[in-house]
């Protein structure tokens, strides 16, 4: 059963050249895509995410995780979110320079009560995190799953993509851009 955590939210808004998109990003927030303006905010891309029902297998708990990168772009005088593969290159123009910027690496961070469990390379759109179960619950939670019952547990997911600006004009530079967290609450049971 695929317990969405979010959702590829699309929804019309009033538009300054055609129908304008916003969607809603993994952190709850939303995204618009209506100008340049919005297209420059959102340069490092923007992305949607979703997480399974975790799954136990001995002491671990594997987690799917499932994620649509986006790029805010004109298209026949209508501005849209679209699809773009993880590790795309992504265009700005700003004033007369052409910056492009390159995905270096994409990490899924995994946390709970604050501590980070794990930090996994994204390889692919749609991946497995696994974590060991008692870097997710206390002693007595553990006790009581192991007897059967079932356990409530939270984690929060974050995203980060270490990024290359490369400019026409010789302006280069790096960032680890950072995109909000969110909890992911589930219930646990052998």
């Amino acid at each position: 059963m695929l317990l969405s955590l979010l959702f590829s939210l699309v929804l019309s808004n009033a538009e300054a050249k055609g129908p304008a998109k916003a969607i809603k990003v993994a952190d709850g927030t939303q995204a618009l895509c209506q100008n340049a303006t919005d297209a420059f905010t959102h340069r490092r891309g923007a992305h949607t995410m979703q997480v399974e029902a975790p799954v136990i297998k001995g002491d671990w708990i594997f987690f799917q995780v499932n994620v649509e990168f986006l790029a805010c772009k004109e298209q026949q005088d209508s501005w849209n979110f679209v699809k773009v593969a993880p590790y795309a290159s992504l265009g700005l123009q700003i004033a007369n320079d052409e910056i492009t910027i390159n995905t270096r690496n994409i990490f899924i961070t995994l946390s709970t009560k604050g501590e980070r469990i794990t930090s996994a390379l994204l390889t692919a759109e749609s991946q497995t995190i696994a974590v060991g179960l008692s870097d997710v619950l206390s002693l007595q939670e553990m006790e009581s799953l192991n007897k059967g019952e079932s356990v409530g547990a939270e984690i929060q997911l974050h995203l980060e993509k270490d990024l290359q600006y490369a400019s026409k004009s010789g302006l280069n530079s790096e960032e680890r851009a950072t995109y909000g967290a969110f909890g992911r609450q589930f219930m646990l049971k052998r």
